[in-house]
């Protein structure tokens, strides 16, 4: 903002000495409410927001592939806004995140958390789910696993290795 519209366009006009939300000054950059990528910062933002009172374990599996793609925005609009490739400054193996994915089950979490918390993890869950199938990569990475069954080993890309004593 402060390259395109001036220093004074980080406070507001009726308060110099009070900067802008991050959430307005989001809406004054990417005026598109429906682009992906304002999308992604605002689920993050959201997150951010309510995370005193609702972070569990879980919501990394929630969040990690919209993390992965803020990231690459990052990385983008760096490069777009001050022709800085953030892949000079930081290794690229570190712009990339490792967790541990396994598939949220339902009935694990509202035995595991109180009603509260379990309904906004199961409700985030399916929101967040929605949006990552109705928005491309600028919002989520998707991390996609899928296992079948084979007989011929060449095809397949991994298999049970028998126990040995």
């Amino acid at each position: 903002m402060i390259k395109s519209m001036g220093e004074k366009s980080v406070y507001y006009g009726d308060n110099p000495n009070r900067t802008k939300t991050l959430e307005n000054c989001i809406k004054l950059i990417f005026t598109n409410d429906k682009d992906p990528l304002r999308l992604n910062l605002e689920k993050i933002i959201e997150l951010r927001n309510t995370s005193t009172h609702f972070i569990t374990e879980e919501y990394e599996m929630l969040y990690v592939p919209l993390f992965q793609s803020c990231i690459f925005n990052f990385n983008e609009k760096m490069m777009k806004f001050h022709n800085i490739d953030m892949t000079d400054i930081i290794p690229q193996n570190f712009l990339s995140l490792a967790v541990s994915m396994k598939a949220l089950s339902e009935e694990e979490i509202i035995a595991k958390y109180p009603e509260e918390i379990a309904t906004r993890l199961i409700n985030t869950n399916n929101m967040l789910s929605e949006l990552v199938q109705n928005n491309n990569s600028a919002f989520a990475i998707r991390i996609e696993h899928h296992h079948y069954i084979t007989k011929n080993k060449d095809q397949a890309t991994s298999f049970n290795r028998p126990y040995m004593e």
